[in-house]
């Protein structure tokens, strides 16, 4: 099976059915790191009350982004330009440098494929600019955002993409040289425990990731003390 992933993951374009195989392979070994993380990938990452702290995500769905709005100071409106996200304070200034993107692997390839042009631009409401004048005067800062949008590249998302199939490649590329008769083995305890270390080895110290179960959220291991949440 393993052969035969790697085979479909150089001939697929979609990355729906690697997935799939991925997860039903993580089951048969029983390892649930592995099936929480393809079944993330092929569901989203959000859990059952649509919200999760962002450092249980893993580092390649953040992408940088650019903030463009309308400003108001002494009286006078800005032309659109980029908005000075150090006016915010440090941390909101790192959330706002950053986009998440938590969706199905299905919704990022229709992303990519779907795009009339080279970005995603999404027009921000106007309690989220409140939020932000609010905040700037705050940190002592005199002007008003009237209007605010997000900016992100088509390739910034297709990034994404190609971050879950190179790291699924590596890890079935490094399960297939040191189990080189992985699809003819049967699958016995020992065998299954074998390759659970190596999965887990490689999911923990290569990917920097991990989870604890089928739908849980994947641990990057990064130590981030954000508490802004922004998931807008």
């Amino acid at each position: 099976m393993v052969t035969e992933l790697i085979d479909l993951l150089s001939k697929e374009d979609s990355l729906v059915k690697p997935l799939l195989q991925t997860f039903t392979f993580a089951r048969r070994i029983g390892n649930e790191e592995l099936a929480g993380w393809a079944l993330n990938e092929l569901n989203g990452y959000q859990n059952t009350n649509n919200h999760y702290d962002d450092k249980n995500l893993p580092s390649y769905r953040f992408v940088r982004h650019n903030m463009v709005g309308v400003m108001r100071q002494n009286g006078r409106l800005t032309k659109e330009t980029s908005l000075p996200l150090s006016c915010f304070g440090d941390i909101l200034e790192e959330k706002l440098s950053r986009r998440i993107f938590d969706e199905s692997i299905a919704t990022l390839e229709g992303m990519v494929k779907n795009s009339d042009n080279q970005y995603i631009i999404k027009v921000l409401p106007a309690d989220f600019c409140s939020g932000l004048t609010q905040q700037a005067k705050a940190n002592r800062h005199s002007f008003e955002v009237i209007s605010c949008r997000e900016i992100v590249g088509i390739p910034e998302v297709a990034g994404i993409i190609i971050a879950i199939k190179t790291k699924l490649l590596d890890l079935l590329l490094a399960i297939e040289r040191q189990y080189p008769s992985i699809d003819i083995m049967s699958p016995n305890f020992n065998t299954k425990s074998q390759l659970n270390t190596t999965v887990n080895y490689y999911m923990g110290q290569i990917y920097n990731i991990s989870s604890s179960g089928i739908g849980s959220l994947v641990n990057t291991g990064n130590d981030n003390n954000n508490t802004i949440n922004n998931d807008h």
